[in-house]
């Protein structure tokens, strides 16, 4: 025996439900890209943030930017940029600490020589009886020594080391 049952309907149904999966599909997929776009956007501006960070910090900006973004890995670059930009700045400061007394040595050491190379000049203009008279190169006790010419600077205290917590990160 044979069934006699009209098809239409059963084709409608199916292709409502074919449509109706379709459209879940589409709506799935359309919230997990807005999803992901969201997410991408929350780590790509902290991202940028570091890099601007450390650009700075290669240019020579060795401020401090206690900005964190609430992400343990991000924050621990940041903690690892503001140690570096502090380091970086005591060992800029140290250096131009190191040149300003090297060159003050120097103009020192410079300025001695200037005045024994004068006075070596007035000298030899004098002519040959100021030099047995022990008046040229053949008496430096004339000329001025480093003792009195080449005082070192005052001393400078050192820059205060800043502190840093050490507390355990799990």
């Amino acid at each position: 025996m044979r069934l006699a049952v009209d098809a239409g309907p059963m084709h409608t149904r199916q292709a409502q439900v074919a449509a109706l999966v379709a459209l879940v599909v589409v709506a799935t997929v359309g919230i997990g890209t807005l999803v992901a776009i969201v997410t991408a956007r929350r780590l790509a501006s902290p991202l940028r943030h570091l890099g601007d960070r450390a650009s700075r910090l290669g240019a020579g900006d060795f401020r401090l930017d206690r900005a964190r973004y609430d992400v343990r890995e991000l924050d621990l670059v940041a903690e690892a940029l503001d140690t570096s930009a502090t380091a970086l700045a005591q060992l800029v400061q140290r250096e131009r600490e190191l040149v300003g007394d090297v060159s003050h040595q120097l103009r020192s050491r410079l300025t001695a020589l200037q005045l024994r190379l004068e006075d070596a000049g007035r000298d030899g203009r004098r002519g040959d009886r100021h030099r047995s008279s022990g008046r040229g190169w053949s008496r430096p006790s004339a000329w001025p020594t480093c003792s009195t010419t080449c005082s070192p600077p005052p001393a400078r205290p050192a820059p205060p080391v800043p502190s840093r917590s050490t507390s355990a990160r799990s």
